[in-house]
């Protein structure tokens, strides 16, 4: 059997797959930056949102992106373990916020009263939220996971 027929294909193949697998390790360093940066900005947004005063709703749209579209797989478990802590957070807030206008805007149902003592409870709760939830943001922007472009 003649060896040498065989080597040149051979690592012919071998360059190939490694080839493949280092442009697929760029691609994926580069997305994952880049991910990381549209959600430093997206969570940002919301921190300042949350700041101005209690009952704006907030936008959680590339978190969702990145979920539905498998990216946020690229993050290391723990970081992903951290932003999606922070998101649910943001997205219960959402929902509770949500659900005080809807209260709000029931007027003149049955029980008008009663939906508006529940809706101020509600509102009382938001405001504490709020609070906590500038420190969970403020909490995650110091980890060190975060690209210095996005600061």
């Amino acid at each position: 059997m003649d060896w040498t027929s065989f080597l040149p294909p051979f690592f012919g193949v071998i360059a190939a797959f490694t080839l493949q697998w280092f442009a697929s390790y760029l691609n994926n360093r580069r997305t994952r930056k880049t991910l990381l940066i549209q959600l430093h900005a997206e969570l940002k947004l919301a921190r300042d949102r949350l700041s101005e005063s209690v009952g704006h709703t907030l936008s959680i749209a590339s978190w969702r992106l990145a979920i539905n579209s498998g990216r946020a797989m690229l993050l290391p478990l723990v970081v992903l373990d951290k932003i999606n802590l922070c998101y649910s957070w943001l997205e219960y807030y959402d929902s509770e916020i949500r659900l005080v206008r809807q209260g709000a805007s029931s007027s003149g149902a049955p029980d008008h009263e009663g939906k508006s003592r529940r809706a101020s409870v509600r509102w009382k709760q938001a405001a504490k939220m709020e609070k906590h939830m500038i420190e969970t943001i403020d909490s995650l922007f110091e980890e060190a996971f975060w690209p210095k472009e996005s600061l």
